[in-house]
């Protein structure tokens, strides 16, 4: 009985997804673009790119009523930076935008844990 128990309880554990759900600075970009990808959120363009030689690729997806934007590196292909960007409905000349430091998004409940001050 212990044992059919013990089997079970291993069964229901393999079941469980083992993906990283919660992204953070260091993560390899193709696991983010896979998990954003499979948690619903879409890939969305801005009017922006990463400085010529910098050495840094931006990927965006569109995050409630903003946008999330991910810094990587080109050549290690890991996250380095992540930016929750967001504007108000007015015209372009009078818009108010705003821009949050992302310390980390949980991407099955929507938490994004943001820095007030850099340090």
């Amino acid at each position: 009985m212990h044992r059919l128990l013990l089997l079970g309880l291993i069964w229901l554990l393999s079941c469980l997804s083992v993906a990283a759900e919660v992204i953070t600075n260091g993560l390899p970009i193709t696991d983010v673009i896979k998990t954003m990808k499979k948690s619903g959120y879409t890939e969305t363009g801005l009017a922006m790119m990463a400085r010529p030689g910098s050495g840094l690729g931006l990927r965006s997806w569109g995050v409630g009523e903003g946008v999330l934007i991910v810094n990587y590196s080109t050549a290690s292909q890991k996250i380095s930076g992540m930016t929750f960007w967001l504007a108000d409905d007015r015209p372009k000349a009078t818009r108010q935008t705003f821009e949050f430091d992302v310390a980390s998004f949980d991407t099955q409940s929507g938490v994004m844990t943001i820095r007030t001050k850099k340090g």
